[in-house]
């Protein structure tokens, strides 16, 4: 006996011991699509071939389509513009004065 909290909240309890047989259960009950169910037990996600222990409660959630679309790095036409750099004279207030 396999429990699986679903996405809306309940529980499901399920005979079978095989995560790809869970699924199919899943998606006959639920209507979810076997291939975007993620099943989740102790913080990891399970594989299709993996086996079950009995009295374990899964975490359903669905896979999601994720990855941005990779920006071109940006090419300068013209050299960077060289900052002013200030320039530390010392004793300059007597310079000034000077004679």
């Amino acid at each position: 006996m396999i429990f699986v909290k679903t996405l809306s909240g309940q529980t499901l309890t399920l005979e079978e011991n095989n995560v790809a047989s869970i699924k199919s259960r899943i998606e006959a009950i639920e209507g979810l699509n076997a291939e975007d169910q993620r099943l989740i037990y102790a913080g990891r996600q399970l594989e299709d071939d993996d086996e079950v222990e009995p009295y374990s409660t899964l975490h359903l959630s669905l896979r999601l389509l994720g990855g941005a679309k990779k920006r071109k790095k940006k090419v300068y036409t013209t050299p960077k513009k060289i900052k002013h750099k200030r320039k530390k004279v010392k004793l300059a207030v007597l310079k000034y004065y000077e004679r």
